[in-house]
């Protein structure tokens, strides 16, 4: 009973503290720019960890679905479901459509098509299980275990400066009677405040050198990927050789005619390139590089239909120098 009418007087006290440091009507502790700096780089890190997490899952698995069910399978301790990845279905797919093709030499390419994108896609398979035992999976654990320590260790830090800070405040308002117990609960709380303050920093700082390692695991990754593309690239050459030569496939040559311009292009610069002149009705000077200065009673070249100005304005063209001016500065009248 004891004990607990103290947790609920030790509970009493902090909230009433650290009300009154919000309002600012109590002493707080502050800790140094070093602690400061070292918590921040551990609140990088956790972020910056948790993003390479995501973005890798990503790049293994797009299907948003699919990383969910995942997820949840972890999260009960269970294998997940065994998929078909996208490059298997591609695989299957070029397996199929050679069967309406079978006897000739296209459903030939379709189907050795068909069976090398299945082996990428089962190359693919071994790269992400490598990815997640290799490169995933000792960062998820940094993060569920020394990145959660640290967060742990500083909220508990933060308790017991709160604690010293109540008994400061204790202090300045007891007795003279009560004056010497007062004190050593000071001295008290301040060695526990100490003695944690120096345990956290040596954990934060513990935890921010953790790069190095973090570079093993990225190298990990890279062999890897690595390893992945080059059996990726010794398949599909041996494939490529292999239509080459035994079935005399000839790539096919892009006809396509990479000058000519749409038509749309075309019908708008034919449009752009209508013009007419007209007077200038007063003196304006160009705001900006995008316009240009015109003088009144002076003549300039107009395209009314230049799409690229906004309502209320036309390109014009003046000594030379082309650049949109308000329309009312101009005599247009019905052109």
């Amino acid at each position: 009973m004891t004990s607990m009418r103290n947790k609920l007087a030790s509970g009493w006290s902090r909230a009433k503290q650290m009300t009154g440091e919000k309002f600012g009507k109590a002493e707080k502790t502050e800790f140094d720019e070093s602690f400061h700096e070292l918590s921040g780089h551990v609140d990088v890190m956790k972020a910056q960890t948790e993003k390479l997490i995501k973005a890798t899952n990503v790049y293994l698995q797009p299907n948003p679905n699919r990383r969910l069910e995942a997820s949840v399978y972890a999260r009960l301790k269970r294998a997940p479901k065994a998929h078909v990845n996208e490059l298997e279905n591609l695989g299957n797919a070029f397996l199929e459509s050679a069967e309406a093709y079978e006897g000739e030499d296209f459903g030939k390419v379709l189907a050795r098509t068909g069976e090398v994108e299945i082996s990428i896609g089962a190359r693919f398979t071994d790269m992400s299980n490598s990815l997640n035992h290799r490169f995933i999976g000792p960062l998820k654990k940094f993060v569920a275990e020394d990145i959660k320590q640290a967060v742990m260790e500083r909220k508990a830090l933060n308790s017991t400066r709160v604690d010293l800070d109540v008994a400061k405040t204790k202090l300045k308002k007891t007795s003279v009677e009560q004056q010497q117990a007062a004190e050593a609960t000071l001295m008290e709380k301040q060695g526990l405040f100490d003695q944690k303050y120096e345990s956290v920093k040596d954990t934060l700082e513990s935890t921010k050198h953790r790069h190095m390692e973090h570079s093993g695991v990225v190298l990990a990754m890279l062999k890897a990927q690595h390893d992945y593309f080059q059996q990726c690239t010794t398949e599909l050459q041996s494939l490529i050789t292999e239509l080459e030569g035994d079935l005399s496939v000839q790539e096919a040559v892009d006809t396509t005619t990479h000058d000519a311009k749409p038509l749309h292009e075309e019908m708008q610069n034919e449009s752009a390139a209508k013009s007419f002149q007209v007077r200038a009705l007063v003196n304006r000077n160009a705001s900006n590089a995008s316009e240009v200065t015109l003088t009144a009673d002076e003549y300039v070249n107009v395209y009314p239909d230049d799409t690229s100005v906004p309502d209320g304005w036309v390109m014009v063209e003046r000594d030379g120098l082309k650049g949109r001016v308000p329309r009312e500065c101009l005599d247009i009248g019905y052109h």
